[in-house]
């Protein structure tokens, strides 16, 4: 059947009722590492022995204060099919940790862990010197910081001296350089426009050579939260001017659970990905000095939550965005720079049929030249000492090629032009939203362009 027989006769089962999802890809085999992890909660990708495969680290929490919280590595053997050895890095002083970064805090050139960690038994940032060695140790080191309770860390050089500062929502800390180093504690804060302010990523968002803070604030205009930028002043001590008008990036009632900078559309400027509980967005960066950003639609109401992950996993250059569901990971594969789309891959739903995903990295793992994805989770009907690490290995292109023109017709994102896109252009009609032939208005055009392109986008 040509493509064009395929679209008329999926047009009438569609009317019908009868047109199937169309699955793009084969799954991803699971290689399994270790199936009687402890409650793991949080997992991370690093070479910690510097040997040139990427190691696992996974932190596990008892949620019980009576109880540490426990971090481990698995040393990746570097073979075609690697094989893990599970390795005790330390205990927390905490039940666990709230978020884990990695980089090299002391610049000795090798990688070492930093833990935000909160709870009545938090002293601070808690983070692991890389010792060196085959296998190499690490010594356990307190920093204790006002509020000493911590929801996030990053690891960046946030006031370009060349030395690795760590960033808690609460305030940075200020590396002296040392190979042990001390910190100096400086308070982040909201100012004049917010009640709050949650760290949730950390880039040069202006391009003007320096790292600015984005985060999640409640402004006093406005009891919902606010996507907020902060940008940094440059100085040697930086201050955080987070009184701009333009800070206040976007607005939901439920606010941002999460934000990732980077660089969606290829244009040089870093972008901003923001999930609410509802919806998915991102804001496309201007590139000017004081930026500012345009809200693009990705999905809503989207599927998933908890877990995520913002990586090149296609390997053609831009980052695509992972996100658990319940016995899945979904993929939305970014095609903006390319096609002005984003693409819901569900392939990865046979990535773990039936389980839960607590936490996902994406790597190369086997060093074949392509993104892996590594993740913890716990099988159904297991217990807290049957919980899972293990690495789904990519056999190559996952998504297969579309038709753009197809792409561009699916509102709907499923890869297939149907009923559901065909309402979007109905309901739409007259505004913007459903406009695709980029006029600005959804009309007769849009419909001829969607019922030209109707059926599955790929054979």
């Amino acid at each position: 059947m040509n493509i064009t027989s395929r679209r008329i006769w999926s047009a009438l089962l569609c009317w019908m009722g009868l047109v199937p999802f169309a699955h793009a890809g084969t799954p991803f085999p699971e290689r399994l590492i270790d199936d009687e992890a402890f409650n793991p909660t949080h997992i991370a990708v690093a070479d910690l022995d510097n040997d040139g495969d990427q190691d696992l680290i996974v932190v596990s929490g008892s949620g019980d204060e009576l109880f540490e919280g426990v971090v481990d590595w698995y040393e990746n053997d570097g073979e075609d099919q690697p094989g893990f050895t599970r390795r005790g890095l330390g205990a927390l002083n905490t039940p666990g940790a709230a978020a884990i970064d990695v980089g090299d805090i002391n610049g000795d050139g090798l990688v070492d862990l930093a833990m935000a960690v909160s709870g009545a038994k938090a002293l601070g940032l808690e983070w692991f010197r890389n010792n060196g060695g085959t296998p190499p140790t690490f010594t356990h080191v307190v920093t204790e910081t006002p509020p000493l309770s911590n929801t996030n860390v990053f690891l960046t050089d946030l006031d370009g001296d060349g030395d690795i500062d760590p960033v808690l929502p609460s305030g940075w800390l200020e590396n002296d350089g040392a190979l042990a180093p001390s910190f100096t504690y400086h308070p982040l804060s909201a100012g004049k426009v917010a009640t709050s302010f949650n760290l949730l990523d950390a880039a040069d968002m202006d391009g003007d050579g320096d790292v600015d803070l984005l985060g999640r604030f409640a402004p006093f205009a406005n009891p919902s939260y606010a996507v907020g930028l902060f940008l940094n002043d440059g100085a040697a001590s930086p201050t955080f001017a987070a009184e701009m008008a333009t800070s206040v990036i976007s607005q939901d009632q439920l606010g941002p659970f999460e934000v990732h900078a980077a660089d969606i559309d290829g244009d040089g400027a870093m972008d901003i990905l923001s999930r609410t509980s509802i919806v998915l967005r991102w804001y496309q960066n201007n590139g000017a000095p004081s930026p500012e950003f345009a809200q693009m639609f990705i999905a809503g109401p989207y599927e998933g939550g908890g877990a995520t992950a913002l990586a090149d996993l296609d390997g053609d250059g831009d980052p695509d965005y992972l996100i658990r569901d319940t016995g899945r990971i979904i993929i939305y594969e970014n095609r903006v720079s390319a096609m002005g789309a984003w693409f819901m891959d569900e392939i990865a739903q046979e990535i773990l049929p039936n389980d839960n995903a607590r936490g996902i990295a994406v790597a190369d793992m086997d060093a074949d030249g392509d993104r892996d994805i590594a993740a913890i989770f716990s099988p159904s009907g297991g217990t807290n000492n049957e919980d899972v690490v293990s690495w789904f290995e990519q056999g190559g292109e996952f998504i297969p090629d579309l038709t753009e023109a197809c792409l561009q017709a699916d509102i709907s994102g499923n890869a297939v032009v149907d009923g559901a896109d065909l309402a979007q252009v109905i309901n739409n009609w007259g505004t913007a939203f459903g406009d695709l032939n980029g006029d600005g208005t959804t009309d007769a055009h849009d419909l001829a362009f969607l019922l030209a392109n109707w059926g599955p986008c790929f054979d």
